[in-house]
């Protein structure tokens, strides 16, 4: 069995470490965002699904093919056998990247009327046995099939949500970009509702992503749930400037199970030298507000700030790892401050392009 694995542009490399930490075996990227496990078993993709905090979706691999036209995709769809895979109900998902002269819904509408016609079922919507995954990317199409009809990237824990919130798997990835551990104390100035927190908390626990989900056998969450761990020394810290925030952040950790993890503060940024001691946190990874031409002067006077108390508070071994639609702007502040860009990369979340920028300070500390 093959599983095709979904994750995200630009962040590949750490959905392969992570797949190979879960199940001990190398998954290769094969397009943009779409990564293959060959030679894998059942037991291997229910352990990426119950785990893996940095995927969209993991599924068996049916078919992929190279195509031209729309007729292509549609030819190749009707002499797949399904019949083994949707004996009840099934659903049809269709995700499409790149140009083309047609859009997913006549590929859904065709493999709809293939299926039902085929087999003699109704396609259900709503609670679906099985769904039809159809991922198209540029000119490759891939076919598989999702057994448990779950989206990985949503988290329960996100009862509390904003429109600058950023996706959880983002978070998951911005941690391990920074090399965060629990050994390490980390900090995130700008919590908003906590995504970046609260996944350093359940990494730092190594709480499977689907804790306890019903539609994993009982067999597999036993053995899975065994990696747990018990931590009772704080090393996260989550503030921010809005009371609102902190409130949400604090529900939504309960929720996740790990606030006895987190130390949540309502402080504005100019104050943060008066609760931490120099040079003691190793790691500031964060998702800072972003410049418009209407709050342009405040933010970047907030950038100015955060560099300047970073420069106080991080270890000589840390750094400053962070996202941003405005790379240029806050590598010219960093350098004020003397910070160096370690790391960049471009990211693409749906259709919105970030750049992840890992900064280190460059002044030598006593």
């Amino acid at each position: 069995m093959n599983i095709l694995i979904s994750t995200y542009q630009g962040l590949e490399d750490i959905s392969i470490k992570e797949i190979k930490e879960i199940t001990k075996k190398q998954a290769k990227i094969d397009s943009p965002s779409i990564l293959i496990l060959k030679n894998s078993t059942q037991l291997d993709l229910f352990k990426i699904i119950y785990c893996s905090r940095s995927i969209n979706k993991a599924t068996i691999l049916i078919d992929s093919f190279n195509f031209k036209t729309l007729q292509d995709i549609t030819n190749k769809i009707s002499l797949i056998n399904f019949k083994k895979y949707v004996s009840e109900t099934f659903s049809v998902s269709c995700k499409r990247t790149g140009n083309h002269d047609f859009n997913s819904k006549p590929v859904f509408d065709s493999t709809v009327k293939i299926i039902s016609n085929k087999y003699n079922i109704q396609a259900n919507y709503k609670n679906p046995n099985t769904t039809i995954v159809i991922n198209i990317i540029n000119d490759k199409c891939y076919i598989s099939i999702d057994l448990l009809n779950i989206e990985l990237n949503k988290r329960k824990y996100k009862v509390k949500t904003s429109y600058l919130d950023i996706n959880s798997c983002l978070a998951f990835s911005l941690l391990k970009i920074a090399e965060f551990n629990n050994k390490k104390k980390l900090l995130d100035p700008f919590c908003g509702n906590s995504s970046i927190v609260i996944e350093a908390a359940l990494l730092s626990s190594r709480t499977p992503n689907l804790h306890n989900n019903n539609k994993i056998p009982k067999n597999i969450i036993t053995q899975l749930n065994k990696t747990i761990k018990k931590i009772k020394t704080i090393n996260i810290f989550g503030l921010d400037s809005k009371y609102i925030n902190v409130k949400n952040s604090r529900i939504n950790s309960k929720v996740a199970q790990i606030s006895n993890l987190i130390d949540f503060q309502n402080y504005d940024l100019e104050w943060i030298d008066t609760k931490f001691k120099q040079n003691s946190i190793d790691l500031i990874v964060t998702n800072p507000p972003i410049i418009t031409k209407r709050n342009e002067k405040d933010i970047v006077n907030l950038y100015k700030q955060l560099f300047y108390q970073a420069s106080y508070i991080l270890s000589k071994k840390g750094n400053i790892t962070l996202i941003t639609t405005n790379p240029e702007a806050i590598i010219n502040i960093a350098q004020e401050y003397s910070f160096i860009a370690q790391e960049k990369r471009k990211v693409l979340i749906g259709n919105l392009n970030y750049e992840i920028l890992k900064l280190k300070c460059n002044l030598k500390k006593s």
